[in-house]
């Protein structure tokens, strides 16, 4: 077999190789962190972009723009209370769930009946869709159930038979034509 870089010697490309996979090995640990960053500190718009805001507006907990929201304000109040605690997040929307139940998650879980409001928008759409291709199906099969004047004649090799219930119109039809023409 012929040798692929002959200016390298055998010891050099080792070196390069292991080289590489000390440099890869380094970076893949690097990304993965100190083991005492494990659970970073949860924040006051980590949980509250969980939570919808109570008062009615029906925005999510921290968008609420209600100046002196009677509902935002204690809801904020109480996560920051829970974050010095030393809650996590999910702890913390366990509680408010347990409290207000499922409304007041600002997203619906994928469980159970809550599952429609993810399937229903897109079963809508498909079935919205097949309607309009059927429509469009009913609309062309008439239009093109109606044959134009000079095919009816049977001036093109390929017209379908004439309509013998509007003989007389198409007689007449051809008469003008024939009229206009002279």
């Amino acid at each position: 077999m012929r040798d692929r870089y002959p200016v390298l010697s055998r010891g050099v490309r080792y070196f390069f190789v292991a080289l590489t996979l000390a440099l890869l090995s380094a970076f893949s640990l690097a990304q993965t962190g100190s083991p005492r960053n494990t659970s970073p500190k949860t924040t006051l718009d980590e949980v509250s972009d969980k939570l919808s805001c109570r008062c009615g507006c029906n925005l999510v907990l921290n968008r609420c723009n209600h100046v002196q929201c009677g509902s935002a304000i204690p809801m904020r109040e109480r996560i920051n209370k829970e974050i010095a605690e030393g809650k996590t997040r999910d702890e913390i929307v366990a509680g408010f769930v347990r409290d207000f139940g499922q409304e007041v998650l600002a997203v619906p879980p994928t469980s159970g009946f809550n599952w429609n409001a993810w399937i229903m928008p897109f079963a809508a759409l498909g079935v919205g869709i097949i309607l309009v291709l059927v429509a469009l199906k009913i609309m062309l099969r008439r239009r093109t159930g109606r044959v134009p004047v000079s095919v009816a004649a049977g001036d093109h090799p390929t017209a379908p038979a004439a309509d013998p219930r509007h003989a007389d119109i198409d007689s007449r039809i051809e008469k003008e034509l024939k009229e206009f023409e002279d």
